[in-house]
């Protein structure tokens, strides 16, 4: 009963043209295959909407992952919800529609179904749908506070690109710091970056949402920072960019800063030669930025000295 539904019935293939009797085995594979024609017949109307939303997604058509999504209006499962808002608005963002009358009318549509099976989305489509509604973005407080709730629920079994999608989607819907779902979102950030378990590219991108963000959260650009650090040679030059820029606006004292900004500089010293212009240009500004910043900020607690000593 463990075995992908491709597998049962290679077994049942395999056992057929054998020759020999396996009684025991040949009844339990035959079940399962049974069980698994039933499965698809009962889920066939669920497949042809998903095909036809892939069709619609493949072709640029926005309205028709809309027309796909009322077609079977009330009988879409969460897979295939989630497979609509996700293509939607990764169409609207390749083709620069934001903020347009579809993109409106289509997170309108999307609403009902997506309140109705929320509580039905696993780890990656609650993630994909985060993403959509932050990409497309979208103002329903009400709808983005469902969503936000479901992703707390599956944070721990998400893995790490979800986690920075989840992240991501904060950030650019601009969320408030006191939102509930950023706490778990920490603590499940830490712990992965603890244990490796984030890619070099979410790690960036998780640092970029906190310090767009403005959220002063130790415990993410500590651990996930020093995690970034580590893995510093295999930042692309954006991830670089943007490590460097969430430090330079992370005004509180981390100990992986120093780290950090050692590690990117050697990484972009040994790529120096291979890298476009504007890469290098890219990673300069940064480590600009940070000095600036970080210039700005002691010139400001020199300032300070001479005045707190002179009142008291």
């Amino acid at each position: 009963s463990q075995f992908g539904s491709s597998l049962k019935m290679a077994c049942l293939r395999c056992l057929a043209s054998a020759g020999r009797p396996f009684p025991l085995l040949r009844r339990c594979v035959a079940t399962e295959a049974i069980a698994l024609g039933q499965a698809a017949r009962l889920t066939g109307s669920s497949r042809d909407v998903q095909d036809a939303l892939l069709r619609a997604a493949a072709a640029g058509d926005a309205a028709g992952i809309l027309g796909a999504v009322r077609s079977q209006a009330a009988g879409l499962d969460a897979v295939a919800v989630a497979t609509a808002v996700h293509r939607f608005a990764k169409v609207l963002r390749a083709q620069r529609r934001i903020n347009t009358p579809l993109c409106r009318e289509g997170l309108l549509e999307l609403r009902e179904p997506l309140l109705r099976s929320v509580g039905d989305f696993g780890p990656r489509a609650i993630a994909n749908v985060m993403w959509a509604l932050a990409t497309a973005r979208c103002e329903d407080e009400n709808l983005l506070a469902a969503m936000s709730s479901r992703a707390v629920e599956q944070m721990t079994a998400m893995r790490g690109k979800h986690l920075s999608n989840v992240a991501w989607s904060l950030a650019t819907l601009r969320s408030a710091p006191d939102d509930p779902a950023l706490q778990p979102l920490s603590a499940e950030l830490a712990r992965r970056a603890a244990h490796g378990a984030l890619t070099p590219q979410s790690m960036a991108n998780v640092l970029w949402s906190y310090a767009t963000l403005r959220v002063e959260e130790a415990q993410v650009f500590d651990g996930v920072g020093a995690a970034a650090a580590a893995a510093a040679s295999s930042l692309n030059a954006q991830d670089m960019s943007n490590v460097l820029w969430a430090f330079a606006m992370h005004a509180s004292f981390s100990p992986a800063r120093a780290p950090l900004h050692a590690a990117v500089a050697a990484s972009a010293r040994l790529r120096a030669a291979s890298l476009p212009p504007q890469d290098l240009a890219s990673i300069a500004w940064a480590f600009a930025e940070a000095e600036f910043r970080r210039s700005a900020v002691l010139q400001r607690l020199r300032s300070e000295c001479p005045a707190r000593s002179r009142t008291g």
